[in-house]
């Protein structure tokens, strides 16, 4: 069904060719430019319909929000095969991680805050507050 779709659709953007059983065979796996605005769109709007436009999503889309609609769908093709390739070797990876490695690194800032908040809840810093009241006696 593939193969036919893709000569209909280049029969209507006038190319004839006589098929040969090499393009035949690559065409049988390669997205229609019908499928690949369909893929499209559900990539901009955040609903993939399978792996490898939620490997879009997750890993280019940042890069997507950011183009140009005149080069949004040669890249958009691009990153597609890119996935591909990757689901192909079975390097797609998907899933989220769930949860931070147990080496992983702390900010400084983040443990003063942690320290300050299981001491005092979430009051405000009293060096801060004087500064706050001050202020407002100024005013």
């Amino acid at each position: 069904m593939r193969i036919i779709q893709h000569c209909r659709e280049r029969l209507q953007a006038g190319e004839t060719w006589p098929p040969i059983m090499g393009e035949l065979t690559i065409l049988k796996n390669q997205l229609t430019v019908s499928e690949l605005m369909d893929a499209q769109m559900r990539v901009t709007n955040k609903e993939p319909q399978n792996q490898l436009e939620k490997w879009i999503i997750q890993n280019k889309g940042f890069e997507l929000r950011r183009l140009s609609q005149s080069q949004l769908t040669k890249r958009f093709k691009e990153f597609y095969l890119e996935a591909m390739k990757l689901q192909e070797k079975g390097k797609l990876r998907t899933e989220m991680p769930k949860a931070i490695a147990e080496n992983s690194v702390k900010n400084l800032n983040d443990v003063k805050q942690e320290e300050y908040r299981q001491a005092h809840g979430n009051q405000i810093n009293p060096r801060i507050q004087a500064i706050l009241d001050s202020k407002k006696k100024q005013e």
